[in-house]
């Protein structure tokens, strides 16, 4: 099986199992609703970046990425594609996001959901 069947098996409507477990987290909470893949970059850099999770309209916005497959070889964990998340982060920034990362773990002990609550109370 590839890392995009993989990937796929692990998916509902689009969003991965760990999204949708953060999402149901952040409902729970009575947090704010996030927007899902956000595309954050396409125009001030002509990049179509997503965040998995964002509030963008926060006076600092804040994006959220869910780092899964961290046990196995995928994408994210590959070189170019770690590579390219740098990018990607280091362009949020300077384009004034607050950007948060956790990991499957972090998602499914409510770490994640902790971290983002403190956030939005900033």
């Amino acid at each position: 099986m590839t890392d995009a069947q993989r990937a796929a098996v692990g998916r509902v409507a689009g969003y991965s199992q760990l999204e949708e477990l953060l999402l149901l987290h952040i409902l729970a909470e009575r947090l704010p609703e996030p927007e899902r893949e956000y595309e954050f970059a396409r125009v001030a850099l002509g990049r179509a970046w997503r965040f998995d999770l964002a509030w963008p309209l926060r006076r600092r916005p804040l994006a959220v990425e869910i780092e899964g497959g961290v046990r196995m070889i995928g994408r994210h964990q590959r070189p170019g594609g770690f590579a390219d998340d740098l990018v990607k982060y280091r362009a949020a920034v300077q384009l004034g996001w607050d950007v948060l990362r956790f990991s499957g773990a972090e998602v499914r002990d409510g770490t994640a959901v902790r971290e983002i609550h403190a956030a939005l109370l900033r």
